[in-house]
């Protein structure tokens, strides 16, 4: 039953995201950003200046991918990086004026989507109670997931030579 349920569960949300993926892209290539580039647009607007590593951890991102959709994001002259002056390791960014309006379009496409039009106070609810209790759960469980080690073959690990700091990465032996 257990694992039923949990396939039920990965079920939903990869048809969740694949239909929300496809409404997001279609507002975003106009644009000419993506899913990712719109989803840091849109948590520095909410900020006048913001530093990589805190964007990253606001978004559940790692740091060296947001500093390369930000990278991409200064060349398409959405956002501008600075180094800080009292800590040169720190890369902050901010939007430019042209992603300020690109913001604001954004923000405008996504209140007029009505993907959830019709939807009951009741069913808000419960939709809401649903993913806060599911996040809950996996909230709870995550710190009792085995290494991958012991899930996976061993033929499809393999340590990373940059030392134990890095921990394991996954890879598919040829």
């Amino acid at each position: 039953m257990y694992d039923d349920f949990q396939t039920q569960i990965i079920g939903l949300f990869r048809s969740l995201h694949g239909q929300l993926g496809a409404v997001v892209n279609q507002y975003c290539q106009p644009l000419g950003i993506t899913w990712p580039q719109a989803l840091i647009l849109k948590e520095l607007a909410e900020h006048d200046e913001i530093s990589i590593s805190e964007l990253a951890r606001r978004l559940g991102f790692t740091n060296s991918n947001v500093s390369a959709i930000c990278k991409r994001l200064e060349k398409g002259g959405f956002l501008t990086r600075t180094r800080d002056v009292s800590d040169q390791r720190t890369v902050r960014v901010a939007l430019t004026h042209y992603a300020k309006k690109t913001a604001d379009t954004i923000r405008e496409d996504e209140q007029n989507l009505c993907l959830l039009s019709g939807a009951s106070e009741e069913d808000k609810r419960i939709i809401i109670d649903g993913f806060s209790r599911l996040n809950r759960l996996i909230s709870r469980n995550m710190s009792k997931l085995p290494p991958a080690e012991e899930l996976l073959p061993a033929q499809w690990i393999q340590k990373n030579s940059r030392g134990p700091s890095s921990g394991p990465r996954c890879t598919i032996d040829q």
